[in-house]
């Protein structure tokens, strides 16, 4: 009696098994990152999509990701839902589903950009994602968005004027776009909230008209303003034709020191 071949002993084996225990062995399999046990599942028995498009939304494997999208059509609600995961603070997204916690944050950046690349990702649900990400301070998440396709400009530029986080202004104050006016704006904005850190990194990341940090100095020195922020820009040694303005801001440097 001729004996049978790995692969053939193997097809015996797993049509004994019905396709609903298949499919959830998949899955599970996907869930906790098993790519050459689905990889064999996949060979030797038929999966099912709805099978499929749950190993896709469970995993949090870059590399599962990969080999799922090149083997099936994966459907528009399971890479959404991925996408709204993965987009969330490290700590929803590693809380998503119950077996999570050994997720690598190098693979959820990867997914990121993966899903973007895909081109299937409305534009809003970009959007909002990153003005989400700059609302939270999740810069890596930001960046990843970043250079999403279909991302908008106007998107970019609420996210730097609205959201006082120095580390999203040294991630968004380098990228192509942003005008001149933009940036000012921004600037006008944070000296307006207070925000030392924010007023700083804008300001040593552009070159910006000495005519409008003179102009910020002054009306916070009038109003009575942070002494810090004054510090932050008077420093960059701007002179005050307006004799009352520079009055004021000599005086606020003075109850610094």
């Amino acid at each position: 009696m001729m004996g049978l071949s790995d692969d053939n002993l193997s097809d015996r084996c797993t049509q004994q098994v019905s396709s609903d225990v298949t499919g959830y062995g998949f899955v599970e399999a996907a869930r906790f990152e098993k790519l050459d046990a689905m990889k064999f599942l996949y060979k030797h028995r038929r999966i099912y999509p709805h099978s499929i498009n749950k190993a896709f939304e469970l995993t949090g494997s870059l590399m599962i990701l990969n080999f799922l999208f090149e083997k099936a059509e994966i459907s528009l609600d399971a890479m959404t839902e991925v996408f709204k995961h993965v987009t969330e603070s490290r700590e929803v997204w590693l809380k998503s589903h119950d077996t999570t916690s050994f997720r690598r944050s190098e693979d959820r950046i990867g997914i990121i950009k993966f899903l973007c690349n895909t081109g299937c990702i409305p534009s809003g649900m970009i959007d909002t994602a990153f003005v989400r990400a700059a609302t939270n301070g999740y810069v890596n998440v930001m960046a990843a968005l970043h250079d999403a396709q279909g991302l908008n400009t106007m998107t970019i530029n609420k996210a730097l004027i609205y959201h006082d986080h120095a580390s999203i202004v040294n991630v968004l104050s380098t990228k192509p776009g942003l005008s001149t006016k933009m940036i000012a704006r921004a600037l006008e904005t944070a000296a307006s909230r207070g925000n030392v850190g924010v007023v700083k990194a804008l300001c040593g990341k552009q070159q910006l008209p000495s005519e409008l940090l003179a102009k910020i100095v002054e009306e916070e020195a009038m109003d009575g303003g942070s002494t810090r922020l004054i510090e932050a820009l008077y420093d960059r040694q701007y002179l005050y034709v307006d004799p009352i303005a520079d009055g004021l801001v000599n005086a606020a440097l003075l109850r610094i020191s």
